[in-house]
């Protein structure tokens, strides 16, 4: 008395998919051949590489997983990447974006929506700095002692003058 009743029943066979819709006074039934359905997998991001860098940006990288779709984009943390190339369904090349330093989370997005999150997966370290060196000149010969007082140098950092390397001395974390 009133009411209707629908039924909607879809069967994947293969590459066809039928489809058949019962209404209470009559059936419709609709066969798609080839490619009626396509089923797309959800990406999965399990590495990057390198895995960290400065906190200014810049620095390339490489994502790997599976399922990256063309047109893909890559977040670190809430920046946008940028350069971003799928290389393949396994590849994407990207730059990273200006971050604040630590840890971020690494988002692939593929245009559909689906996306693959890789958890602390890069880490922004603060860019080294100098705040003074003294004194601040000294014989054209060479052999002035410096003193430098820098922050965030990590080991291993270099120290160059006019585009030439200080051999004289070690770079540490305290004052060079």
């Amino acid at each position: 008395s009133g009411k209707s009743f629908v039924r909607v029943r879809c069967q994947i066979t293969g590459s066809n998919a039928q489809a058949q819709v019962n209404f209470d006074d009559g059936n419709l039934t609709r066969t798609i051949l080839g490619g009626g359905f396509t089923y797309i997998a959800s990406p999965t991001l399990t590495a990057i590489s390198p895995n960290a860098g400065s906190s200014n940006g810049g620095a390339p990288v490489t994502l790997s997983g599976s399922s990256f779709l063309m047109g893909a984009t890559v977040t670190f943390g809430t920046a946008a990447a940028t350069n971003v190339t799928v290389v393949n369904s396994t590849t994407i090349n990207a730059t990273t974006p200006a971050h604040s330093a630590g840890t971020a989370n690494v988002t692939v997005t593929n245009p559909n929506g689906q996306s693959s999150t890789l958890p602390n997966g890069y880490t922004f370290n603060l860019s080294p700095g100098v705040s003074s060196i003294s004194p601040s000149s000294g014989s054209t010969n060479g052999g002035t002692a410096i003193n430098i007082s820098r922050s965030n140098y990590v080991s291993g950092a270099s120290v160059e003058f006019g585009g030439r390397a200080e051999s004289n001395g070690n770079v540490t974390n305290g004052d060079a």
